[in-house]
């Protein structure tokens, strides 16, 4: 039913596929209690990405969006340096690679360019690449056991 709605209300605003999906990114990180503790925000976000995702999966069509909301957890997570160091830009991820949402091309496209943050610097990017090598890792041995 929600699906419906977000389409509907993307065709009477005219908002392109882009602009779909980071409304759909932006309502699922939003967090109106901004005194919650990391491990609660982390826990509200994962849960909210796997209640969601097959919304996200719905309006996150191709290489390209999937690359763009890979960018755009990148950015809002690294904005909260709690958050950052907390693996939880890996779990989102995982757990949209889990739910069909994001396919490993993607991941490995994103991986290989390490895209420079908006918010936070070289050192952000860099945590978040050490932090995702294992899962590359793994998406490549998980590959190479499946041929």
């Amino acid at each position: 039913e929600i699906h419906q709605w977000v389409l509907g209300q993307a065709e009477v605003s005219s908002l392109n596929d882009k602009e779909v999906l980071h409304c759909v990114w932006d309502g699922i990180a939003k967090d109106e209690d901004a005194s919650r503790k990391a491990h609660q925000k982390r826990a509200l976000l994962l849960s909210n990405i796997n209640t969601y995702s097959p919304l996200l999966e719905e309006v996150c069509k191709g290489d390209m969006m999937e690359q763009d909301l890979i960018i755009r957890i990148q950015n809002f997570i690294a904005a909260d340096m709690e958050m950052l160091n907390s693996g939880t830009f890996r779990d989102a991820v995982n757990l949209l690679y889990q739910k069909d949402v994001l396919s490993e091309e993607a991941i490995h496209t994103w991986y290989r360019r390490i895209y420079t943050l908006n918010k936070g610097s070289a050192a952000s990017s860099n945590i978040l690449r050490d932090q995702m090598t294992p899962f590359i890792k793994w998406l490549e041995t998980a590959e190479e056991e499946s041929e």
